[in-house]
């Protein structure tokens, strides 16, 4: 049971729409999904070396369409989603080895490969290894030759080149946390771990698609973007912590507010004491606080928005309700036992 003390008229008005007959309509309309064909392929080619379970992106081509910006053409609208998620299948497998295989040294030569072209996978790794950088680059080098074809790929390169290296920034923090606990704060949690999500990404790709845009709004558009991102990873740590505590990655919002008021303690952290831990954290107002958190910004993005006239934002923040609504589910589930963000 999820706590929640403050006002959080939005948040509430969230819960009240998951009755158990919602939860299981919104889980079996995920697992109805048919991913395109073209996607499946490349799934497959990430199921090759990555072991993240396959209901994973069935769950992500649904998040896909909720954090589009609302003016993206019509006939753009599927590629685009493509795109994304064929980003999201890299960036998992470079996550993979920050936070789970703690792999230095492949972590840092599959970040060798985006936007550069005389990538070349070094010999000396073993064959296992030298798989898993040729299924990154293969589905990275798709990534690269599919965005080329949005309309507006040339007004938005350069920019597209930042966020994801952002993203990348943003996996390097998490595998530094993951060695030395002692570096978790708040200040760099918000800074860093955010870009994972990758809203950024997204909303540039969704900018190249989009022929309504006033440039001029390009300033609040990405206020309201930079809120709506920190939205999204907080969405991601209520519904994870519980498995990333199974998985000792700390780097969780949950973790960072638990530590910093006492409610937990480094030591129970590097003793891997997760019973006490997840009991502390389950009767602390520690996800209450995410929860306050969220809201606050979502209404920064909301205020933002009246000032952006080439872009439905209110549309766009009903899109990322439904991310929380699906993670608030992800965590219901995975408490009963079932789990599908593996």
């Amino acid at each position: 049971m999820f706590k929640r003390k403050s006002k959080t008229p939005v948040v509430d008005k969230i819960f009240k729409q998951l009755t158990p007959e919602r939860i299981k309509q919104e889980v079996e309309a995920i697992q109805n999904v048919e991913l395109p064909e073209e996607l499946q392929k490349w799934v497959d080619e990430y199921n090759k070396v990555g072991d993240r379970d396959p209901f994973i992106w069935k769950c992500v081509y649904k998040f896909a369409s909720y954090g589009t910006l609302p003016c993206v053409m019509e006939k753009y609208q599927e590629s685009a989603y493509e795109i994304k998620i064929i980003g999201m299948l890299f960036v998992a497998l470079a996550d993979d080895l920050a936070d789970k295989y703690r792999n230095k040294e492949l972590l840092d030569e599959i970040l060798r490969i985006p936007f550069n072209q005389n990538f070349q996978i070094p010999k000396s790794f073993s064959l296992d290894h030298q798989q898993y950088l040729q299924s990154a680059q293969k589905i990275w080098g798709f990534l690269q030759q599919s965005i080329r074809r949005c309309p507006y790929y040339n007004n938005y390169e350069k920019l597209f080149e930042f966020d994801y290296n952002q993203v990348f920034n943003s996996l390097k923090y998490g595998y530094l946390v993951s060695q030395n606990i002692h570096l978790l704060n708040m200040e760099e949690s918000y800074a860093y771990l955010p870009y994972n999500m990758q809203v950024f990404v997204n909303a540039t790709i969704d900018l190249m698609c989009i022929k309504t845009f006033d440039i001029t709004e390009s300033r609040g558009l990405r206020e309201i973007i930079r809120n709506v991102q920190i939205m999204a990873r907080i969405s991601n740590c209520l519904g994870t912590w519980e498995r990333e505590l199974g998985d000792n990655d700390f780097s969780s919002l949950i973790f960072v507010h638990a530590l910093q008021n006492d409610i937990i303690t480094l030591e129970e952290l590097q003793e891997k004491n997760e019973k006490a831990i997840k009991e502390k954290i389950s009767y602390s107002n520690c996800e209450g606080y995410l929860f306050s958190e969220w809201e606050k910004y979502y209404k920064k993005a909301e205020i933002l928005g009246r000032n952006i006239h080439s872009v439905d934002i209110p549309q766009y923040l009903k899109g990322f309700e439904e991310v929380l609504k699906m993670y608030i589910i992800n965590q219901k589930i995975y408490k009963n036992g079932f789990n599908f963000n593996k």
